[in-house]
């Protein structure tokens, strides 16, 4: 198990090098904004658990609303009922999810665990903002399986951090091409203004392909002395997500948030196993739970943010809830 001290060496560490990447990027850029940039990891150790979903992360880029491809616009226009291409974020991102059972020592099959799984993605968005609601729409292509290198990433990490070797990715589900299409729309439904302020943001979402189908319900709630429009801090798909974007902030801003997720689950391969393969598996549960909450600051134009994460169980031998954190870090220039 890695140390409570590495832990924190860990995330400072990651936070100092990402922090001084950005800045330099935001340093070069033209007076003008070009663009928003988030990065977010998500991890279980700092729940102490190495298991299940123990590691995601994505990095994303959005161009600033207008500065969209005709093929965006067409997508806004047919899809998402926008007409005025200046309210539409072009977004694309790339990301990485690993999976395994609680026993990482054990190269053997681990029957009623969680399959070792990875999966690697590309991300292309459209979002469109409006006065009281913001649509979302998402087409991921990625590839879950040994090409998603999820054994390389983790022991990789691992071994920089001293940490135990995972030794059964030989177990892993096979190769396989992921298509996944998905559908989010979050209301500003009503926010009560004072000197410490308050919103209620609803979302409901569905997500249709070969690696996740799913439809969801669910709602952040945000406190803080000026709350801006961005929907909170970024997440990796399934939990709840952001806009990935960040209105014009003062010089220093913070709010605390909260929220809550219902999912009804028809497929999900990496506990299903591989669609045209013999794999592991397990009998996955069709309805799952989350809770969130955390706190983000804004300082000139950066965001950072730190949530905890209980996720109910996603199988029927699964043990106990889920407990992780996600971490992120967005700037515009």
């Amino acid at each position: 198990m890695i140390s409570q001290a590495s832990r924190f060496r860990l995330t400072l560490l990651a936070l100092l090098a990402l922090s001084s990447v950005l800045s330099g990027a935001r340093a070069q850029a033209p007076e003008t904004e070009i663009g928003t940039l988030s990065f977010v990891i998500e991890n279980d150790y700092f729940a102490r658990t190495d298991q299940n979903y123990t590691n995601g992360w994505r990095l994303q880029y959005l161009r600033p609303k207008g500065a969209v491809s005709d093929l965006t616009d067409w997508l806004g226009q047919t899809f998402l009922d926008v007409a005025d291409e200046t309210r539409i974020y072009e977004g694309v991102s790339v990301g990485q999810n690993l999976f395994t059972p609680r026993d990482i020592t054990d190269p053997d099959p681990q029957p009623g665990e969680h399959p070792y799984a990875g999966y690697l993605y590309l991300e292309f968005a459209g979002v469109v903002d409006r006065t009281s609601a913001v649509d979302t729409l998402t087409l991921q292509l990625g590839v879950v399986g040994p090409l998603a290198m999820g054994e390389f990433t983790q022991n990789t990490v691992h071994q920089l951090i001293a940490s135990e070797i995972a030794k059964g990715w030989d177990n892993q589900l096979s190769n396989e091409p992921v298509l996944l299409l998905s559908f989010d729309r979050t209301w500003r439904v009503w926010r009560e203004s004072r000197e410490y302020n308050f919103d209620v943001l609803p979302s409901a979402g569905v997500s249709i392909g070969n690696i996740r189908t799913e439809g969801r319900l669910g709602f952040t709630a945000r406190f803080g002395p000026d709350l801006q429009d961005d929907l909170g801090p970024p997440r990796i798909r399934p939990s709840l997500a952001g806009g990935g974007f960040i209105a014009g902030a003062p010089d220093f801003n913070w709010y605390f948030f909260t929220g809550f997720q219902a999912r009804g689950v028809a497929k999900n391969l990496v506990l299903d196993g591989n669609n045209f393969t013999e794999s592991a598996r397990v009998d996955k549960r069709n309805f799952v739970f989350e809770a969130d909450a955390g706190i983000a600051i804004h300082i000139g134009g950066f965001r950072l943010a730190y949530t905890m994460v209980r996720r109910s169980r996603e199988f029927d031998t699964q043990q106990d809830p889920h407990y992780f954190a996600a971490i992120s870090l967005t700037t515009r220039y």
